[in-house]
């Protein structure tokens, strides 16, 4: 990898780079070393010949002449790498902004291969001098070179290392991960750079810049605050660019043909159509679920087991904001299928044509329930084949949307007949019994409020129906084919004829503890003989042992034999 970094963008220019600062310090290896050899060999005294005069040069002198060099070394370097003073440089509030001697173009993989190799230069010069002793006045200028030179390539290589965060999106080819398809390799190709980098600042700060050296060295709190800061940040910018990567300003959605190039650097073709923007939607999604449960906090590990800090705060924060843009983007690829999915079930709810009052008991399913689990069945369909990881999620939230919808639905109805509430009760069941799977606790609760609406309305049983059109038959006003037909209804389906008689048969209904209005009124109107046949046409009285409700039954039968 190395060797393939020492050919990075801007290459030439980073090996000149090198190849100055390795002639500066072999000029000052190679004239400091000898002169001072001599110059302290002649302070000892061990070239003054005998009965020779005493020369005029003092032992400071030498020291001078040596400083001198020194300076000049560290003068220069400081020019050309913009060297300032550390403490001023971590004191200030500024984004650090790209150097001038960074090569146009170069990426920050190669930044770090060259910024290393530079750093190792000039820390072997600055040892080898360090070792002479010359004078406390060249050690501490060396050792302020060395100290700010590490921190400019430490802000120098978290500049450009933000710089690359925010436009590595532009690497995502979409191509899956074998092992597990909901996810692209994309997420490892970002983990593999986070730790190239990581480790190098690391190296940097440590002074470790020799490539074969595995020991571990505690840095300065300066130091790892800045490269945790900078490993946060740009944490941060690559979830901007998945926000990108699923929008319409993503560089597929402008018309770049990354089909193609998948196509062509792994021939194998696309199992799905990458322009569309719910292919893309899935794809992020389930890539930000995989990167918060798996790769993050690994990484938050690893950082936090190599610079010896505490990352909790960050990991709670880190795990908000994705919380947050995984709610967004969810949200984006669920609201228009929610939208398809409550207007189907306000147009077979709430649609004027439609009298839940004067409805006949119910045979079949209306065709607006089927057309709901067809759009369902659809979408199921286009989660399992991009992002199966989301199935579960995205149809349960689906269906607790629809049933929301379905009860503000039918809380808008104002009266329900028996036919009304059969055809209800059926078409609700029908649904939720088809999608039982992916029905959770939120659903249930809402199906069940859905029920107690039918339940706990009003409900008038048929044969007290007609009682009160006979009392109005002969009025005016009341002759229409609405009232007739209302009339020629309850004739037929009353079971019983006398206002006593029904009077029996609600208190006797009442001793049943628990039963709603809604099930007192269809055991009134249908009279079931058995509890079998009582449970198959009214499913909520599963609730009662069949020795419960047969008694029940009798009675109502023997009602309507004693007054026939």
């Amino acid at each position: 990898m190395e060797a393939t970094l020492a050919k990075g963008t801007g290459y030439d220019v980073w090996q000149s780079t090198v190849e100055l600062v390795k002639s500066l310090s072999e000029v000052m290896g190679s004239t400091v070393p000898n002169f001072w050899k001599i110059a302290k060999g002649y302070m000892e005294g061990r070239y003054k010949k005998p009965g020779a005069q005493p020369s005029g040069r003092s032992p400071s002198q030498c020291r001078t002449m040596v400083l001198d060099i020194v300076r000049s070394y560290i003068v220069l370097l400081s020019e050309f790498f913009s060297l300032s003073d550390m403490a001023a440089s971590v004191a200030s509030t500024k984004n650090a902004t790209l150097p001038k001697f960074l090569p146009t173009g170069t990426d920050s993989l190669t930044a770090c291969h060259y910024l290393t190799r530079i750093l190792g230069e000039m820390t072997d010069s600055v040892n080898e001098i360090l070792g002479m002793e010359v004078s406390d006045e060249t050690n501490a200028g060396l050792r302020s070179l060395l100290e700010t030179a590490t921190w400019k390539f430490e802000e120098t290589l978290c500049a450009v290392w933000l710089r690359d965060s925010q436009i590595f999106f532009h690497l995502e080819t979409w191509e899956q991960k074998p092992e597990d398809r909901s996810t692209t390799l994309y997420l490892g190709r970002m983990h593999q750079f986070q730790k190239y980098i990581t480790t190098a600042a690391y190296k940097i700060a440590s002074g470790l810049t020799d490539a074969t050296s595995t020991k571990q060295r505690q840095i300065p709190a300066e130091f790892s605050n800045k490269i945790t800061k900078s490993f946060l940040d740009s944490l941060y910018s690559f979830l901007d660019g998945l926000v990108h990567l699923a929008s319409d300003d993503s560089p597929i959605a402008q018309g770049l043909k990354v089909q193609a190039l998948v196509e062509e650097s792994t021939g194998a073709t696309p199992l799905f159509d990458l322009t569309k923007n719910d292919t893309r939607l899935l794809l992020v999604i389930s890539n930000l679920t995989y990167l918060n449960e798996s790769l993050i906090p690994v990484m938050l590990n690893q950082i936090q087991s190599s610079f010896g800090i505490v990352m909790d705060d960050a990991r709670r924060t880190l795990n908000e904001v994705m919380r947050g843009v995984d709610r967004t983007l969810f949200e984006d690829y669920i609201k228009p299928k929610a939208g398809v999915l409550t207007g189907l079930m306000r147009k077979g709810v709430i649609d004027p044509k439609i009298d839940w009052f004067d409805m006949p008991r119910p045979t079949e399913v209306r065709d607006y329930i089927y057309e709901i689990l067809m759009y369902l069945v659809g979408v199921h369909a286009e989660v399992s084949a991009i992002a199966k990881s989301l199935l579960e999620r995205t149809l349960t939230t689906l269906i607790i949307e629809t049933v929301n919808e379905a009860l503000e639905c039918f809380k808008q109805i104002k009266k329900f007949g028996m036919g009304g509430m059969l055809r209800a009760t059926l078409e609700i069941e029908f649904m939720h019994q088809t999608l039982v799977q992916y029905v959770n606790e939120s659903a249930n609760w809402t199906l069940k409020e859905l029920g107690h609406e039918f339940n706990n309305a009003g409900c008038l049983l048929v044969s007290e129906v007609k009682i009160l059109l006979k009392e109005k038959e002969g009025k005016p006003g009341v002759d229409n084919p609405v009232f007739n037909k209302t009339v020629e209804y309850v004739n037929m389906f009353s079971k019983f004829s006398t206002e006593d008689t029904i009077g029996l048969v609600r208190a006797t209904l009442r001793r049943q503890p628990n039963l709603t209005q809604f099930e007192t009124a269809q055991l009134a109107n249908l009279c079931p003989s058995t509890a079998e046949e009582a449970k198959s046409i009214i499913p909520s009285l599963s609730k009662y042992e069949d020795d419960e409700l047969q008694p029940l039954l009798d009675e109502l039968q023997s009602m309507r034999r004693f007054q026939e």
